[in-house]
């Protein structure tokens, strides 16, 4: 029997992390670390243990002070102190994770020190997962040395976690936009949604149950984080030319957690109530086949598609913006746009909204 131990730092992690242990590692041992920096992290962690899918549950704290030199010392010494705990159990075969920081470094290095065989496996974090972008990590700090020791935190390691992945799993690893030199890239199974006993537990541990929206709309809309980053507003005009396409009342928005203020529902629009649930996990519970989600960039409409293998009807608006907002004009943004084509089927780019209705 094999141990396995997983680090997440966001709700989808803890979704993604959740199957591969349930699906490739159903007869082994498992631990999960769960950052603080996730949303309702001390509930889902509750839940969490009291299941049977993972033996110990821990919550990693990162949130101390305001003043940015005490938060980095204290970070740095919870940071140890809390990877020094995994040490003294029993030796671990696989560590997981989908994050490349100091909190991984340090923690596979002591358990490399212990156990020599330890594998160390990348699991994906979305499409940041597929964008060049990551290459950075592998092609830079392939065989750290001298500032970048010291800079990327591996002065005194003697296992750095550059070097050492053994597996890089993603959802579809066709759609890669780099390789990952040294490592093995392997295909993670799509989540089934009709096995019930894993959604009866991801149900539980995210109170799906207690879920107040409904989602019986037929068309859905993402809301993305412009407004919250850089005030941007033409999608609120995307929208009311939408609602009076498609009819204001067959139209939910789902807000962006991060927005200050619910534009929308100010507008007269449905927006839902529940921020905290992934859509993953409600586009597992309801019924997508006679629904249109929308978004203008979010990759939330791909999600379903990629990682649930449910065949929905997608739209991107992006190429109906009069201006495309900075935070389109990136190197994420174009994988997210690759993306989106590489599903021709599911996933129209519109050139105008009216295609929507069609």
């Amino acid at each position: 029997m094999k141990r396995v131990l997983f680090v997440c730092n966001s709700v989808y992690q803890v979704l993604v992390a959740s199957w591969i242990k349930y699906h490739n590692f159903a007869n082994d041992s498992a631990d999960i670390i769960l950052s603080e920096r996730m949303n309702g992290v001390y509930d889902i962690a509750a839940r969490m243990k009291k299941t049977e899918n993972f033996n110990d549950v821990s919550v990693l704290k990162i949130k101390y002070s305001n003043n940015g030199k005490i938060n980095s010392v204290l970070k740095y010494v919870n940071f140890n102190s809390f990877a020094k705990k995994y040490t003294k159990k029993e030796k671990y075969d696989i560590l997981y994770t989908a994050s490349m920081d100091y909190f991984i470094a340090t923690l596979f290095d002591l358990l490399k020190r212990k156990n020599k065989s330890l594998i160390l496996n990348y699991y994906e974090d979305g499409t940041a997962s597929y964008t060049k972008r990551l290459s950075w990590y592998y092609e830079l700090f392939k065989k750290p040395s001298g500032l970048k020791n010291i800079s990327h935190n591996n002065l005194f390691k003697k296992y750095t976690i550059y070097s050492n992945f053994n597996e890089f799993c993603v959802f579809a690893p066709e759609l890669l936009e780099w390789y990952p030199e040294g490592s093995k890239v392997c295909e993670i199974d799509k989540i089934d949604i009709n096995d019930n006993g894993f959604k009866k537990f991801i149900n539980y541990i995210f109170d799906y149950e207690n879920l107040e929206d409904k989602y019986e709309e037929k068309y859905i809309f993402f809301e993305e984080s412009f407004y919250a980053d850089t005030g941007y507003m033409e999608d609120v005009h995307l929208i009311e030319k939408l609602g009076r396409i498609v009819g204001k009342e067959n139209l939910l928005i789902k807000i962006h957690p991060r927005n200050p203020e619910n534009r929308f529902a100010k507008m007269g629009y449905k927006t839902n109530i529940n921020t905290a649930i992934p859509w993953e996990i409600i586009a597992m519970n309801i019924d997508l086949t006679d629904k249109k989600i929308i978004a203008v960039a979010s990759t939330s409409i791909i999600n379903p598609i990629q990682v649930l293998g449910i065949d929905a009807r997608a739209y991107s608006l992006i190429n109906c913006l009069n201006e495309i907002p900075q935070l389109l004009n990136s190197p994420l943004s174009q994988t997210v746009i690759n993306l989106f084509k590489a599903y021709p089927n599911n996933i129209t780019l519109c050139s105008s909204i009216e295609e929507i209705s069609k």
